[in-house]
């Protein structure tokens, strides 16, 4: 699956790696050094890798080609795509054109269901909730939105305190009434949105625009990433919504956190919780986490 700048969705089925060097040679694109075609096996060394790929090559894994379906219903960029959890036949994605859309996959045709509007300006993220009953949204238009996803309505408009773009959302795990938001004066910040109200407690300053949240699964640990290249932990109170700030780290100087991931345990030889950062210089980063 891939969400491209231009509006466009596009749905990719499994094919091999060499087929796809193949229409890159066709078409006379430039390849990337990295992209090899020699066959890469993970080594012993790679116990986690081996695990899941065993003894077959990295490229039979995580080999896709052909085209699905394209959807193309915005008008611009797109901002983010997510499918429903647990549930390969509903998938959401935003757009900076202030839409937000819900697909069918499955039964075909592939089909939109709805195109949400009501923000003012482009939707920066979203978040499915725990049940896939709801969608949070926020937005450059300093409104965080709740949406109903079984019908296509709004059903809540909270607007930011600060009056500040409100650039990452995430639905806190065990409680889908709260959630958690980061704007672009760099506030993290906790929301009731059964009621609208902002929770005493549950805001924290960081350095910069706040750019991405993640939650652990337990709900406990919180992770935010800002436009300065630091990563902020904070523990969450889970009956008072109370943020008291960790750690904080800095990646990359001035290179933002773009995105953020968080899992307890990936498979029997990666049993420490890690946390998954994209770095915008040009940077993935891997990180383990020991309490």
């Amino acid at each position: 699956m891939g969400a491209r700048s231009n509006s466009r969705v596009t749905l990719e089925t499994s094919d091999s790696f060499e087929n796809r060097i193949a229409l890159a040679d066709s078409k006379k694109l430039p390849r990337r050094t990295s992209m090899a075609t020699d066959e890469v096996v993970p080594t012993r060394l790679a116990e986690a890798s081996r695990a899941m790929g065993g003894d077959t090559s990295i490229s039979e894994n995580y080999a896709f080609t052909g085209v699905h379906h394209i959807f193309d219903q915005h008008k611009d960029a797109v901002t983010a795509v997510r499918f429903a959890n647990n549930d390969k036949s509903l998938l959401a994605c935003c757009s900076l054109d202030g839409k937000l859309s819900i697909c069918q996959l499955t039964p075909p045709p592939a089909s939109v269901l709805y195109i949400l509007e009501g923000h003012k300006a482009g939707i920066t993220a979203f978040e499915w909730s725990l049940s896939n009953d709801l969608i949070l949204s926020c937005s450059l238009d300093a409104t965080v939105r709740l949406w109903d996803a079984a019908l296509g309505r709004c059903i809540r408009v909270v607007e930011d305190p600060l009056a500040a773009s409100v650039q990452c959302c995430a639905f806190q795990p065990l409680n889908n009434n709260m959630v958690v938001v980061g704007n672009s004066k760099g506030m993290v910040q906790v929301l009731n949105v059964s009621t609208g109200i902002y929770l005493k407690g549950g805001s924290s300053k960081t350095s910069g625009s706040v750019l991405s949240i993640v939650f652990d699964s337990s709900g406990q640990l919180l992770w935010a990433g800002d436009d300065r290249g630091y990563i902020v932990s904070y523990l969450f109170d889970l009956h008072s919504g109370r943020l008291t700030k960790g750690k904080k780290i800095l990646v990359s100087e001035n290179n933002a956190i773009t995105c953020l991931s968080a899992r307890n345990w990936a498979s029997r030889e990666a049993r420490d919780p890690s946390l998954l950062a994209n770095c915008a210089a040009d940077a993935v980063l891997l990180f383990s986490h020991r309490k």
